[in-house]
């Protein structure tokens, strides 16, 4: 990827976006044929943010459906640029 991704293990960086959380938990995935017990501090809805290089929010998108996220990123900045 050629643009920095978010890492926000408690939450505090949803919070002030307004992104809804729930309390985090624990999980168990397996990862090549071990299973490991994945922590969280918090849940946060699926929201999308795109912020331009002015630091201005020029995309939210509320209603994330995860299997079409990247497609409607691109159809955005296609129509946006």
């Amino acid at each position: 990827m050629n643009f920095p991704l978010l890492s926000d293990e408690n939450g505090e960086i949803a919070k002030e976006f307004g992104v809804p959380l729930r309390d985090g938990g624990t999980i168990t995935r397996e990862i090549d044929g071990k299973d490991f017990d994945l922590k969280r501090g918090a849940t946060a809805s699926r929201w999308t943010f795109i912020i331009d290089k002015n630091g201005t929010i020029v995309y939210k998108n509320t209603a994330v459906d995860a299997a079409k996220d990247s497609a409607d990123i691109l159809e955005f900045l296609k129509s946006n640029s």
